[in-house]
């Protein structure tokens, strides 16, 4: 038998009145509404069948205007110049700080911890910090909402912006715009940050040092409670001298998996220089994906005074500046936060110095991001944040460990006054 197969008929499409067309019947008429029809019926079918259309009846395209022919442009829209000449001006990036404290206020779940304390914690928490130059900041933005990129991850959304504004990385901005605007430096407004603790134990890091004595006599004291013959006795370091820390931070940038024996011991050549190796490959093989610099080391974890809480950096290179994001496993939005935004924001500085690129963006991505419980009532004080500050590196240094204390300037730095917490 001969086999059936259905047929697909298309229903023909109802004829649309004058009003469906936007036309009046009673002043065109429905002669006049047909016409139309039976014409863009026709443009239609040429589109989707060229090759059905006899030549003469084809719609001619429009000659193209010569080169050097004057055309003559339509008018922008009304307020189209304003925009283009004056962008919105940029969200400040302290408010990306303030709204993780609001969120954790709000959202937080009650947890304990080791100091007894108690506190309000949320679980990944991340904020990004422009490091570029506000004009440049201003230009990168404007050109990534003029045209697109192609690539859905060269933009990445601002967390906190308003409107639809992203940061676009992959724009050049000229050596002349950058050499004319001094960068920005996230050393947060809302309350005075340390700045010369900050500095201080970045090069105190960088030096590979774990004396907490050597801080305290340049007037750092943020380490001596952990360095305090008590605390090392509770620990069971009590063969140790007061102001041993263990093979903390430093000693893990310097010296990863060299043998530990005491604050005073000389570890030159032992174990491996992660600090070092980053900035040979920064300069060597840009595009690595592996630039890592770690200092959590489960080996040396029981000879720590206290384990990393900022655990793991990775650096970034792209169109010519250095990025850096900063995996920190816990953290003290009350005091120990804006410190770390200042001091890894500063290390990315000084080596985008070292390796001749700009400084980018420092992405900060947090962990266990927590409020203690006597730090709610400080945080709640509300203040409008004001301009970043700006650094400045006063000469052309070579390498990490030439860096003193002395190169850095802070321009422009009029935060709000302290804000007074206990450390926990």
């Amino acid at each position: 038998p001969k086999l059936l197969t259905p047929r697909f008929r298309r229903r023909p499409r109802p004829r649309p009145r004058g009003r469906a067309l936007g036309l009046c019947a009673d002043s065109r008429g429905r002669g006049a509404a047909e016409q139309e029809e039976a014409e863009s019926r026709a443009q239609r079918r040429e589109k989707r069948f060229p090759e059905r259309v006899p030549p003469s009846s084809r719609s001619r395209a429009p000659a193209m205007p010569a080169a050097d022919s004057e055309v003559p442009r339509p008018p922008s829209p009304p307020g189209a110049q304003e925009l283009v000449a004056k962008p919105p001006p940029t969200p400040h990036g302290e408010q990306q700080y303030l709204g993780l404290v609001e969120h954790i206020l709000r959202c937080g779940f009650r947890k304990e911890d080791r100091t007894g304390t108690g506190t309000l914690s949320v679980f990944g928490l991340q904020a990004r910090y422009s490091l570029r130059a506000a004009w440049d900041l201003h230009l990168i933005r404007a050109r990534s909402h003029s045209y697109s990129c192609g690539h859905s991850g060269a933009c990445v959304p601002g967390q906190f912006f308003t409107e639809n504004w992203r940061v676009c990385s992959i724009f050049p901005v000229s050596n002349f715009m950058a050499n004319c605007f001094s960068d920005e430096f996230p050393l947060l407004t809302t309350k005075r940050v340390f700045w010369k603790g900050v500095l201080e134990e970045l090069l105190w890091f960088i030096k590979g040092s774990t004396n907490a004595n050597e801080l305290s006599s340049k007037g750092v004291k943020i380490w001596d409670a952990n360095g305090s013959r008590d605390f090392l006795d509770s620990l069971g370091f009590s063969n140790r001298e007061e102001g041993d820390l263990g093979p903390v931070y430093g000693f893990q940038w310097r010296h990863f998996g060299a043998e530990y024996k005491d604050k005073d011991s000389d570890y030159s050549g032992q174990g491996i220089d992660q600090l070092q190796k980053v900035i040979d490959t920064i300069k060597t093989n840009p595009d690595d994906r592996r630039i890592i610099l770690c200092a959590w080391n489960p080996k040396d974890l029981p000879l720590m005074a206290l384990p990393p809480c900022h655990a793991l950096c990775q650096f970034y290179v792209a169109n010519g500046e250095l990025s850096c994001q900063l995996y920190q496993r816990s953290g003290d939005m009350g005091l120990g936060v804006p410190f770390n935004i200042a001091s890894y924001s500063l290390l990315t500085y000084m080596i985008a110095h070292i390796t001749g690129l700009k400084p980018g963006d420092f992405v900060h991505t947090l962990g266990d991001a927590h409020v203690y419980l006597n730090h709610i009532e400080p945080l709640k004080v509300q203040r409008e944040p004001r301009p970043f500050p700006k650094l400045k590196i006063l000469r052309k240094v070579e390498t990490i460990d030439d860096f003193k204390a002395e190169d850095f300037e802070i321009e422009g730095y009029t935060p709000h006054p302290s804000i007074k917490m206990e450390m926990a």
